[in-house]
């Protein structure tokens, strides 16, 4: 059974119902992407022999401090020494919480990625 496509569109209105399109010859192809330069596997083999014993170091320290709840001291101070180290701008004591941070990495102007850790209410 075909489904209708419809416009995206972020106003609260109901988005207009276009032309339905079914498994036939004459629908059209799904667009092609292709990366501007795909890495090599020389880079990522180079950023992985860089990183791979720090993360692994950090890894285990992280598992091995056992901090309760919002006092992760040792562990906030490992992770914030580690990204200033790799030339993050760290920023600390975020909303009120002594042990939370952000790290920020600039690089020219695009696009921006944030991963965040935050606590959920459950």
């Amino acid at each position: 059974m075909p489904f209708p496509c419809f416009k995206f569109s972020l106003s609260k209105q109901k988005p207009e119902k276009t032309k339905v399109l079914t498994k036939s010859h004459d629908s059209p192809a799904p667009p092609v992407y292709i990366e501007k330069e795909p890495l090599p596997f020389s880079i990522i083999k180079e950023v992985y022999t860089k990183y791979n014993a720090d993360l692994r170091d950090i890894s285990l320290k992280l598992h091995s401090y056992r901090e309760l709840a919002f006092k992760e001291r040792k562990s906030a101070k490992l992770l914030t020494s580690f990204l200033k180290k790799e030339g993050f701008q760290v920023d600390t004591g975020i909303a009120g919480d002594e042990t939370a941070f952000v790290g920020t990495y600039s690089q020219g102007t695009g696009p921006v990625i944030s991963f965040n850790a935050v606590k959920c209410p459950m």
